[in-house]
């Protein structure tokens, strides 16, 4: 399980710094928590490219897929609407002091 854990952690690195820091919340949160369904379900998510993710998550654009959206906005989107983080991604290069999420 620890290789499949490594290899997720992986793939939730991503062009889009929005997605890297919504998907690194997440793995801190629920990764270690997930049973292997949820692990399926969210290697299922990390299948779609960035643009896709992105549209979805900010735009609300659908993906197709209804498990995978209930997924997304269960334990991703969430994350959305913590005005610390959404302040971190508009004030690149300062600290967020609150959530210790360094901003580049």
């Amino acid at each position: 399980m620890t290789n499949r854990i490594s290899h997720i952690k992986w793939k939730c690195r991503r062009g889009l710094r929005e997605l890297d820091l919504l998907l690194r919340e997440m793995i801190s949160q629920h990764l270690e928590k997930f049973d292997s369904n949820q692990l399926d379900e969210l290697e299922g998510v990390l299948k779609y490219d960035d643009q896709s993710l992105f549209d979805f998550i900010f735009k609300d654009e659908p993906l197709g897929n209804q498990s995978h959206e209930l997924f997304i906005l269960k334990y991703i989107k969430t994350y959305k609407k913590d005005l610390t983080l959404l302040n971190c991604l508009n004030q690149r290069g300062n600290e967020c002091k609150t959530n210790q999420i360094k901003c580049l």
